[in-house]
């Protein structure tokens, strides 16, 4: 099956920069952020009124301090602009801080698209959701003002890029129809934003009347709502995790649907796992017998990455010439710390069976794993009517009845060809103390239930994304898993990152 790659972020540099040449308009040094922005905004007249506020929003939302930037625009058909916001490289220094931002105007000032390049290099590794939804939000508040819905779904483009939906809003009620898209990537930063051409009938979207109230549908979730107590070793905290909400009819309070589904595998360790040290070798194993490498084409770079107050790496790329794996090492002990492609895209398919990718997740823990004597949990995750999303497997130690908060290994398998995308690690602290007292499962589910709002959502069920499909749902406020209910205390916390 063909890949797709996702290399219009490349845009910066080959689209609009390469177009025509772009007529400077200020260079403009400030004594504090808004001075600055109004600066540029006197510099930037020419652009449309709409053009100008979301040219002077963007350059507060990215650049935060006194900062000495270049505006550039160049004029694009009929009252549509190219916009690029350097900033000067002496301001730079070693600081983490967008370095341009170039963004694409059309007639009337409306951004099409926004693309932001960072002057440090890009952290690897798996991005947690509701910081990319944060984000996200946080740009489309203040730079667009649109009237439109962060998704609570986010959709992983790669191991280190999250892309955040935004949905139109009718009448105060969202439509979950993509009209536009921000990138995330693993450092938390902001990498895209590109709108999306949609057709949207409100005539045909289902009407309002003979709605159940919002109560009912709260009781239907409280009565598909499971708990299970897990122990937060980052925090030395106990808590109730919630499995997935799903969406309520509004019509008829019938559950539609959870976003994604689990599925538990006991394992047990007789005694403890330390694999050998990764090599050269090693790690051309990896790449052929689990990423689906071409073992007759492999070549391999090593290196060594050292950070203040991180232990030292050991870095293994692979390569066939097609595709290309990087992985990581503790530099002292030799273990495998994480694994990721470059450049890559999920790709489509149909397939459902993920009894060949659960056996390979099996086989690699066993070869590849530095693991205690104990009882583990391996964890299936299925995203449900998802046909671009990956396999996923996770593995949390179990210490008497209570299994980890978050795993302590994370592997992603293509679901096209079952060939590994991604493995992220991460140590474990056991619990010393004794249990603390906890409240109830019954007072746990409250708890929840107390915390959780429903808002009334457009919603589809199939692909066909058609109007007159559509569902009036009612949708929880907030994602499960970014939740954390503390046992001991009965608070709703945020999870741990």
């Amino acid at each position: 099956m063909k890949r797709v790659h996702f290399s219009w972020m490349k845009w910066v540099c080959t689209g609009i920069l390469l177009a025509a040449p772009l007529a400077p308009l200020s260079v403009a040094q400030a004594n504090s952020s808004i001075a600055m922005e109004k600066e540029a905004l006197e510099q930037i007249k020419k652009l449309p009124p709409k053009a100008q506020r979301i040219v002077e929003e963007t350059a507060e939302f990215f650049f935060r301090s006194q900062h000495k930037l270049e505006v550039q625009s160049q004029k694009r058909g009929d009252d549509a602009w190219d916009v690029l916001i350097n900033q000067n490289p002496d301001e730079l220094g070693q600081k983490h801080q967008a370095s341009s931002v170039a963004l694409s105007l059309s007639k009337g000032g409306k951004l099409e698209r926004l693309d932001v390049a960072w002057n440090s290099e890009r952290k690897k590794g798996s991005i947690n959701e509701w910081t990319a939804i944060n984000v996200a939000e946080g740009f489309v508040n203040q730079v667009l003002g649109a009237d439109l819905k962060a998704g609570t779904q986010s959709v992983k483009v790669s191991n280190d890029w999250i892309a955040v939906p935004f949905y139109p809003v009718i009448d105060k009620i969202p439509v979950q129809k993509e009209a536009a898209t921000v990138i995330v990537d693993a450092s938390g930063d902001l990498r895209s934003f590109q709108t999306r051409d949609i057709e949207l009938r409100a005539a045909n979207l289902p009407s309002r009347s003979d709605l159940i109230e919002s109560k009912k549908a709260k009781q239907t979730l409280a009565d598909q709502l499971a708990l299970e107590l897990v122990y937060d070793d980052m925090r030395g905290k106990f808590g109730y995790e919630a499995s997935p909400f799903s969406l309520i009819d509004a019509k008829t309070g019938d559950i539609l649907s959870v976003p994604y589904q689990t599925n538990d595998e006991t394992l047990t360790v007789d005694q403890d796992q330390k694999p050998a040290a990764m090599t050269t070798e090693r790690a051309k194993g990896i790449a052929s017998s689990f990423a689906g490498l071409d073992a007759a084409k492999l070549t391999v770079r090593s290196s060594t990455q050292k950070h203040p107050n991180e232990e030292a790496k050991t870095i293994f790329t692979v390569t066939d010439g097609k595709r290309t794996i990087v992985m990581q090492a503790d530099e002292l002990t030799g273990a495998l710390l994480a694994i990721h492609e470059e450049e890559i895209a999920l790709t489509a398919s149909n397939k459902n069976n993920t009894k060949e990718a659960k056996q390979k997740a099996q086989q690699f823990i066993e070869s590849y794993a530095h693991l205690e004597k104990g009882a583990y949990v391996l964890r299936e995750r299925i995203f449900v009517g998802d046909a671009t999303r990956e396999f996923q497997f996770e593995l949390y130690p179990v210490q008497g009845d209570v299994r980890a908060a978050k795993p302590i290994l994370t592997l992603s398998f293509d679901r096209s060809q079952n060939t590994l995308l991604g493995l992220t690690t991460r140590s474990f602290k056991r619990n010393q103390a004794a249990t603390p007292a906890i409240i109830s499962e019954d007072a746990a589910k409250r708890a929840w239930l107390d915390a959780i709002s429903l808002e009334l959502q457009y919603v589809y069920l199939s692909s066909t994304m058609k109007e007159e499909h559509a569902k009036l749902a009612y949708v929880p406020s907030f994602a499960a898993e970014s939740r954390f209910l503390n046992a001991a205390t009965g608070q709703l916390e945020k999870a741990i990152e």
